[in-house]
């Protein structure tokens, strides 16, 4: 395995929305029959304590487009 494929990359943003801080992230998993994206969300409350907006994973080749049953 070449230190290419080992390296994990992931994508961050944040910002400000109503005076809350937000941050999203985006990283890419595979299994040994699929891969994916994960996508979350988060926003710190009052407290300071982060909450989740969101959490997906888009799944390479979910649902199939070949329609045959």
């Amino acid at each position: 395995m070449t230190r290419r494929k080992r390296r994990r990359h992931v994508s961050h943003f944040e910002y400000e929305k109503d005076g809350m801080r937000h941050m999203g992230v985006k990283f890419y998993i595979e299994g040994p029959d699929k891969k994916g994206t994960v996508n979350v969300e988060v926003r710190e409350d009052e407290s300071g304590v982060y909450e989740y907006r969101y959490l997906f994973v888009d799944v390479e080749g979910y649902p199939p487009t070949d329609h045959r049953y």
